[in-house]
């Protein structure tokens, strides 16, 4: 049992090792790069009054990290 979990894990590393070196682990693209924007705002105090259509939690998660002075990087 003790290796299925050990091979699992080695897998899921190999496989981010991997994706930190892809063109879509590299920068955020589509709905990560519309989250960080999202969550800059809402760090910096600068988001619109107006109603979103999405849902913010995540977006407002990665400001708390951005306010805490975590690089828009490496959020993702």
């Amino acid at each position: 049992m003790l290796w299925i979990a050990l091979a699992s894990f080695g897998y899921a590393f190999l496989h981010f090792v991997w994706y930190w070196q892809a063109p879509f682990g590299i920068s955020p693209v589509l709905d990560s790069r519309e989250s960080l924007l999202l969550a800059e705002k809402i760090a910096s105090g600068t988001l619109e009054k107006e109603p979103f259509y999405r849902a913010m939690l995540y977006p407002f998660l990665l400001s708390l990290l951005l306010k805490a002075r975590f690089s828009a990087s490496s959020c993702l």
